[in-house]
């Protein structure tokens, strides 16, 4: 996961395109990728893995047909991934992930606000991204953020205290279906707050946690695993009591169509 950026004007060389395909098929030394990348990769290869993926270098971008088919896998992608490698500052020029490491501490409130002002945290693909993966490292402006099910820590606090809006597991209730419902729900209100640079994309960048809850709620029994427009048949009377947040009353309407006006995901905020 990662900011775009521009990468200093070779955004077309560096990203996947169907004009850009042979050249980035050709065998090529790492030291000739953009610098985000070459860390990517010292990464990967300091963990002892073997393979790398990068949504940039893997999915044609110009072709609807080649995106639709991958962001259908997105959920297989993350879910069975070893580790999401996670560049969470702003990348407006080629800049490193890896930073001098730094012996600091701080308040768990000060560390909080540090995490909550990433960039990359109020992207919405992010959500699932950071949800879905079994462990997360996040690359942040002057420290290493770590997640996964049992642990938040960063490197000026190995016991980082848990983001409740983005628990993995951990949401309380009378029955397994309830808590997944609830735990949806609590997704739902993070994502809501995100952003996204193409508006049509609301339901398609939670889609891949969409289908992970849909499994959880098959294996828990269900009456219902229906997925209806961001929302569960099974819990659906609660679900429509949704309401904007303050500062959100009056919006002008979406531009494209995106989702039943009944639906969360038929509007911003």
């Amino acid at each position: 996961s990662h900011c775009w950026g521009t990468l200093a004007g070779r955004t077309d060389v560096f990203m996947l395109t169907r004009s850009t395909l042979a050249q980035l098929r050709a065998p090529r030394p790492v030291a000739s990728l953009p610098p985000t990348f070459r860390d990517a990769f010292e990464i990967v290869s300091r963990l002892g893995l073997r393979h790398l993926w990068i949504d940039r270098l893997c999915v044609v971008q110009d072709s609807p047909a080649h995106w639709a088919a991958e962001a259908a896998l997105m959920h297989d992608i993350y879910k069975h991934t070893y580790l999401n490698v996670s560049g969470a500052r702003r990348v407006q020029r080629p800049r490193r992930l890896l930073l001098r490491a730094r012996s600091r501490r701080h308040s768990s409130c000060y560390l909080r606000s540090e995490w909550h002002t990433q960039p990359l945290v109020s992207r919405a693909w992010i959500v699932q991204e950071r949800l879905l993966p079994p462990m997360v490292l996040h690359f942040g402006s002057s420290q290493v953020f770590w997640e996964c099910m049992a642990l938040q820590a960063c490197d000026a606090q190995p016991s980082y205290p848990r983001d409740e809006d983005m628990s993995r597991g951990q949401v309380e209730g009378a029955d397994e279906v309830t808590r997944l419902l609830a735990e949806w729900g609590e997704h739902v209100v993070v994502y809501s707050d995100c952003k996204l640079t193409m508006p049509g994309d609301k339901l398609v960048a939670i889609s891949g946690l969409a289908k992970d809850t849909q499994q959880r709620l098959a294996e828990t029994g269900a009456s219902s695993t229906i997925y209806l427009a961001g929302l569960w048949k099974c819990g659906l009377a609660n679900s429509l009591l949704w309401h904007r947040r303050e500062g959100h009353l009056h919006p002008a309407p979406p531009a494209v169509y995106r989702a039943p006006s009944w639906s969360w995901a038929a509007v911003d905020g």
